[in-house]
């Protein structure tokens, strides 16, 4: 199987667990208590309410975001390898400008001799700032860092990036129980929200690479 067809089926993964395997879950989830069962979950008519009053689905949504970011970074790394020739670790490893991380490595900032832009460019002469999909895996890995190392809590160095790469504050946007950045934790909740649009960018995204 050539690389971009894995990549297809690896993304592919991605879409049948958001796409059919959550629905098939939330409709599961939708089942009614009974009393008994409702006085332990928080007066709520289903565990799917229980769920939602809890924020388990956004949670959960959560945890689909970072493995798609994982699984653009492992796509990103066996592109390389396969134009590189390199059949196996071992090989990209001894690649001088292979670097633990590099893969990750894609936001402006990160731009040096240790990035995937750089390394694209310089070795298989493919700027992915050209790809038309790039600014949304971009956002997309920003974001992973976030529901991967904070549990979606908002700081000063997130605040920072997302403002640089997009042009907003998201101090500005309201916080799911009220009260606002610093003075309490604020929970980034909103691109769950658009989490369908990113599974599908991430797919043309890959779509656009040279054959």
């Amino acid at each position: 199987m050539d690389t971009k067809n894995n990549i297809k089926n690896r993304i592919g993964r991605i879409k049948e667990t958001h796409f059919f395997l959550r629905p098939a879950i939330v409709s599961a989830l939708k089942n009614p208590l009974n009393p008994q069962a409702r006085r332990l979950f928080l007066d709520s008519e289903s565990y799917h309410e229980f769920w939602t009053k809890t924020f388990g689905d956004k949670f959960y949504d959560m945890g689909t975001f970072v493995r798609l970011g994982s699984e653009i970074e492992i796509c990103l790394r066996d592109y390389y390898m396969e134009k590189k020739g390199y059949k196996n670790l071992t090989e990209l490893c001894a690649d001088p400008r292979y670097k633990k991380g590099i893969f990750q490595r894609i936001l402006p900032w990160q731009t040096s001799s240790t990035d995937a832009i750089s390394l694209f460019k310089d070795e298989l002469g493919y700027n992915l700032n050209t790809n038309p999909h790039f600014i949304t895996i971009q956002e997309l890995m920003l974001l992973r860092h976030l529901y991967a190392h904070n549990t979606g809590i908002i700081d000063d160095q997130f605040i920072k990036g997302y403002k640089d790469l997009k042009g907003e504050d998201v101090t500005l946007i309201p916080a799911l129980g009220g009260g606002s950045y610093p003075d309490v934790d604020v929970y980034f909740f909103k691109p769950l929200n658009n989490l369908n649009d990113f599974i599908n960018r991430t797919e043309k995204f890959f779509i656009e690479f040279p054959d």
